[in-house]
């Protein structure tokens, strides 16, 4: 059967039925005497089922359902004509998912969120006074900004700034500011790695730059290096700019199956002991802990403030053991949450994700006590800081 065919058929709707064998050479017969197409005919167990045009069926089957034996039946509806319908019927439904979709993506090209990263002695007040005026706010259409003129009216109106990026990621317009040194120097300031990684991009402002953008550094290696202006001892152009590089981390969860947590009990006993020099001596009470988990606490007196012998009050509480039982999927999640917040300490604050992969490290079948996970993550995130010489 061609495709065009195939498309035709699906515009005009067919039916995919099932005839029982008792039924079948009547039904055969009469489709055949009105020249009915049937395709794709399978024998089953006790039936056969074919496919056929929704208005062949209709006539075919009539005299099977004016005899009231339901030796012929439908098994699925295909096609357009059965789609509109369902449409007609559940139209308070469709009408709600296409305006819910509408509004998922009005709200998507919108600005919800305005970060502002970089500002030391500048206030986020004064940025975002100034980004207002050239219609940048909260709940304005992102696709309509021009992010250009922006970042040239914060230049222009703040004479502190000395660079500033803008950028929108999804519903969050992200601005960075590069503020100026105001004061004159008084000593070399470097750009060095404060992690290791493949440098993506470099916003290169003053000083001398060492690195370019692919190349692999680590941590502690210059970027950027600060200059003497001049040759003259008391002028000083300190490193400035902005490198980005790709990071990755690597951060492995483990959860013991089962989990066992321990509860302080109500449960006490206390022991009195003699301390002479480094000899200890028991009074009163177990000289050994009484329980087989426990917390332990200790009080001295010294006696005649002398502290060569003293009294010591030990005490210990029963620690009971809570076991909490859960399945293997049940602990694979929980050693995936603990691995994410092992990554969430370890990754840079202007730190994008943009791939995270989840390996498992032991099957169910494996009877190691523990379920174990490792995350690897690869981030693009601004590696720079500042070390004066």
């Amino acid at each position: 059967m061609s495709q065009i065919l195939r498309l035709w058929l699906f515009f005009q709707g067919y039916v995919i039925i099932r005839v029982e064998k008792v039924a079948l050479e009547r039904f055969l017969n009469l489709s055949v005497m009105q020249n009915i197409l049937l395709w794709n005919i399978q024998k089953r167990d006790d039936y056969f089922e074919a496919r056929m045009k929704w208005e062949d069926y209709k006539r075919v089957t009539l005299p099977f359902r004016q005899a009231k034996k339901y030796n012929v039946e439908i098994v699925n509806k295909v096609g357009f004509p059965f789609i509109l319908k369902s449409i007609k019927q559940r139209k308070i439904f469709f009408a709600g998912a296409i305006i819910f979709l509408l509004i998922i993506y009005i709200s998507s090209s919108l600005v919800w969120s305005i970060e502002i990263v970089g500002t030391e002695a500048l206030k986020n007040e004064e940025i975002l006074e100034i980004i207002e005026k050239e219609g940048l706010m909260l709940g304005v259409y992102h696709r309509n900004l021009n992010t250009k003129d922006i970042e040239l009216a914060i230049t222009r109106s703040l004479p502190r700034v000395e660079w500033v990026g803008l950028t929108i990621k999804g519903t969050k317009v992200i601005i960075e500011v590069v503020e100026k040194d105001l004061l004159e120097p008084r000593s070399n300031i470097d750009l060095i790695a404060d992690r290791d990684g493949l440098i993506k991009e470099i916003i290169h402002l003053s000083g001398e730059l060492h690195v370019e953008e692919g190349d692999t550094v680590s941590r502690g290696q210059l970027l950027i290096s600060g200059q003497k202006e001049n040759n003259e001892d008391d002028g000083y152009i300190q490193a400035r700019g902005i490198v980005r590089a790709r990071v990755w981390y690597e951060c492995s969860g483990r959860i013991r199956i089962p989990q066992v947590d321990y509860i302080a009990s109500d449960q006490k006993s206390i022991s009195y002991r003699l301390k002479i020099g480094d000899k200890l001596f028991s009074m009163k009470g177990p000289a050994e802990p009484p329980y087989q988990y426990y917390n332990r606490a200790e009080r001295k007196w010294s006696l005649l403030n002398w502290s060569y012998v003293s009294f010591v009050e030990v005490t210990y509480q029963k620690l009971d053991q809570l076991y909490d039982i859960f399945s293997y999927e049940q602990a694979v999640k929980k050693a995936v949450v603990d691995a994410e917040k092992k990554l969430q300490t370890k990754i840079g604050s202007s730190a994008e994700i943009i791939e995270k992969n989840i390996k498992l490290l032991s099957r169910p079948l494996d009877d190691l006590g523990f379920v174990e996970v490792k995350i690897t993550a690869e981030t693009i995130e601004e590696i720079g800081t500042r070390r004066d010489k």
